[in-house]
């Protein structure tokens, strides 16, 4: 089912901004982080909870946040919503002037495992072209193929199926004969607005099997590319 058009505003690349713009409506009287048990890495559908047994809390939801990105081993500028909030005077972001009480942040300070968005690579056997495009693909992908890996022998899958080939954005490095015999999913609806359009129209109609993934961006491809993976191993 395609998101309504609400879902696609809130999801765009300006999260961060409007995650700012929320301190603008109504500022917290108090802000808690739950860091009991935490989570790193591929989060939230694939990460790995990590036992912190923490709760940070105070007025300042910015000062809150970036204390918490500290602890969490990142700079508190790394979080945009932390940066455009603080330099819209919405809070205090640096650490030297934030009061903190009961445990020192650096005696707790626990430099989280990354997550990683792009999706090029990942699976042997599954190729990703995504060029020139947004951040939302990229995610979205990367989000569908963890899930995929780690319910799934992908090795395997491949013997058993062939290989799939993933399209997204404008691809002017596709020679649409790589997609011969191949399985295609082609995500979102701005391939359409390159000079590529034409190659991709043409790897469809070379491809064994065609999917496609109407919308910009996409959301509800992270699970509905896992699915119809997961269908061809059925």
């Amino acid at each position: 089912m395609h998101p309504s058009g609400q879902q696609q505003d809130t999801h765009r690349i300006d999260l961060d901004q409007k995650i700012a713009d929320l301190l603008r409506i109504r500022k917290a009287d108090l802000t808690i982080i739950d860091g009991i048990i935490a989570m790193e890495g591929q989060g939230p559908h694939e990460g790995t909870p990590l036992e912190m047994n923490l709760l940070i809390a105070g007025e300042d939801t910015v000062a809150v946040d970036a204390l918490t990105s500290y602890i969490m081993g990142y700079e508190p500028h790394e979080v945009p919503s932390t940066q455009i909030a603080f330099s819209e005077g919405q809070g205090e972001m640096d650490l030297d002037k934030i009061e903190a009480v009961g445990v020192d942040p650096d005696s707790v300070r626990t430099f989280f495992k990354r997550p990683a968005s792009n999706p090029v690579g990942l699976i042997p056997g599954i190729d990703v072209l995504i060029q020139q495009t947004c951040p939302g693909c990229y995610k979205y992908i990367r989000g569908s193929l963890d899930s995929f890996k780690q319910s799934v022998d992908t090795d395997k899958f491949i013997e058993e199926n062939g290989e799939v080939m993933v399209i997204a954005g404008g691809v002017p490095s596709l020679d649409f004969n790589d997609a011969a015999g191949k399985h295609l999913f082609v995500v979102g609806d701005c391939w359409k607005k390159f000079e590529s359009s034409a190659e991709v129209e043409k790897a469809m109609e070379a491809a064994e099997t065609v999917t496609e993934y109407p919308g910009c961006a996409p959301i509800y491809v992270f699970a509905q590319l896992n699915t119809d993976l997961s269908a061809m191993n059925a």
